[in-house]
């Protein structure tokens, strides 16, 4: 993941603190599952995080939504969702 961090990402991408930390975790490899055990979720919550994080940045998939999100944060737009 470079040297990102959820928290700096937050402000820049448009997301919530805990869809940083979850687009973070997606982005290190982890699954639902493990991201749910980790932050002691429910994995249908981290599914509705996961979902909510696609609509914010105009994502199709997981690639996707890491990739944008990675883009935003070295460009530094904020939330704007390309197409």
């Amino acid at each position: 993941m470079g040297n990102y961090s959820a928290t700096k990402i937050e402000s820049r991408s448009g997301l919530s603190s805990r869809e940083a930390e979850i687009i973070a975790l997606i982005a290190a490899g982890h699954t639902n599952g493990l991201i749910a055990q980790r932050l002691f979720l429910a994995e249908k919550t981290v599914k509705n995080h996961v979902n909510k994080i696609y609509a914010k940045l105009g994502a199709a998939s997981r690639s996707d939504a890491v990739a944008r999100w990675l883009a935003d944060a070295a460009d530094g737009t904020a939330g704007q969702a390309s197409s």
